[in-house]
């Protein structure tokens, strides 16, 4: 903690800032907003052996889709076309995946009472 009050201090026209070319330092940012939003998506999980989250990570790429919720995962076939679908390119040498998941419809469920019998 030392150092890293050393450096956020160090003004540019200290000598070791212009022997280092530098003009100051910024605390080091949070990453747990990200993080959160990863473990929120499951993109990433804990692994219930070790306790450890770790990425999620199919065999294949569509293994590795999650739908938010309300939505549902389309085909493989639906998938694999969707960006053609749009009218969107993928590059060669490139994996592309647009719209792999379809907002679910709400159903309305209701008793129906057989009166023919």
């Amino acid at each position: 903690r030392e150092v890293q009050r050393a450096l956020l201090e160090m003004d540019q026209s200290e000598l070791a800032a212009q022997a280092a070319n530098i003009k100051g330092w910024i605390p080091t940012l949070s990453y747990m907003e990200l993080r959160n939003m990863q473990e929120k998506l499951d993109f990433i999980s804990k692994n219930p052996t070790t306790g450890q989250m770790e990425c999620i990570r199919g065999t294949a790429m569509y293994d590795s889709i999650t739908c938010p919720s309300g939505y549902f995962k389309q085909t493989e076939a639906e998938v694999a076309a969707g960006c053609a679908k749009l009218k969107l390119a993928c590059p060669t040498d490139s994996s592309c995946t647009c719209k792999p998941c379809t907002k679910a419809f709400d159903v309305d469920v209701f008793q129906v009472n057989d009166t023919s019998a």
